[in-house]
């Protein structure tokens, strides 16, 4: 369909998925905006029906934010809605998942990243503890090293165990090197949209071979990504990671 850029079918997709909620019509729709991720028309439409009465199904609403991280762009009013669904602790535990997905391709204030973290400290939900870590990430230098130190920690054997796997992005160059082949995959660059926020973990790496590597993926990349929210954050973590290499030389 992307070869001939025929995307009359999303169109029919949801217009169904606004009178079925069957999951399968959820999944044809994200797999749809993978391949279509410039028709920014289909998050407008997307938003309008989620943010509407009509939105009564959590499932599926789960399913069309996790469509909508693959939209090259969107707008704040998407920002707003993810953000305040991850701090609204009675909200679907799935949505409130694929929200801090979402958010993760965008920049976050030093004031959001404390609120997300004191919003960890409260969870007692471990898959959205775990999801949770794609937003604390951003924390920079020692404070990034700290919320790694309090993941490996923590008392729930999921979350320790996403911490430990951090914690060798950051110190294994093999563990790295690894992890990066699979992100930055020659033809598959919208898997980077599931793993943008996991990338600032090694971005604070205190090794300058894991650091070299990580940034010859970012830089080959990101100019050319066709979701330019991506773009824009990938921009971001090469200078940040370019200043702090220098440091090493």
């Amino acid at each position: 369909m992307r070869q001939i850029n025929d995307d009359s079918h999303v169109d029919q997709l949801l217009r169904q998925i606004k009178l079925n909620p069957d999951y399968r019509l959820s999944k044809a729709f994200v797999s749809s905006l993978r391949l279509f991720p410039k028709k920014l028309r289909f998050a407008r439409q997307t938003f309008k029906y989620i943010s509407s009465a009509s939105n009564i199904y959590p499932h599926q609403e789960a399913d069309l934010i996790r469509a909508c991280r693959y939209v090259s762009r969107l707008d704040s009013r998407w920002i707003d809605f993810c953000r305040n669904k991850i701090l609204e602790t009675n909200a679907y535990f799935y949505s409130r998942i694929q929200s801090c997905y979402l958010l993760a391709r965008t920049a976050l204030s030093g004031k959001e990243l404390a609120a997300y973290e004191e919003c960890f400290d409260e969870e007692m939900n471990e898959f959205v503890l775990t999801s949770l870590t794609v937003l604390l990430s951003q924390y920079r230098d020692d404070n990034n090293t700290r919320v790694i130190r309090k993941l490996v920690l923590h008392p729930n054997s999921r979350v320790a165990m996403v911490g430990k796997h951090y914690r060798l992005l950051k110190w294994d160059i093999q563990h790295a090197q690894k992890f990066f082949n699979y992100v930055f995959e020659r033809r598959m660059e919208m898997r980077l949209c599931d793993y943008i926020g996991v990338l600032w973990y090694p971005l604070y790496s205190n090794n300058p071979k894991i650091l070299t590597r990580l940034l010859s993926h970012i830089d080959r990349i990101g100019p050319r990504h066709p979701v330019l929210d991506l773009r824009d954050t990938l921009a971001s973590m090469s200078n940040i990671g370019h200043a702090r290499l220098e440091k090493f030389e």
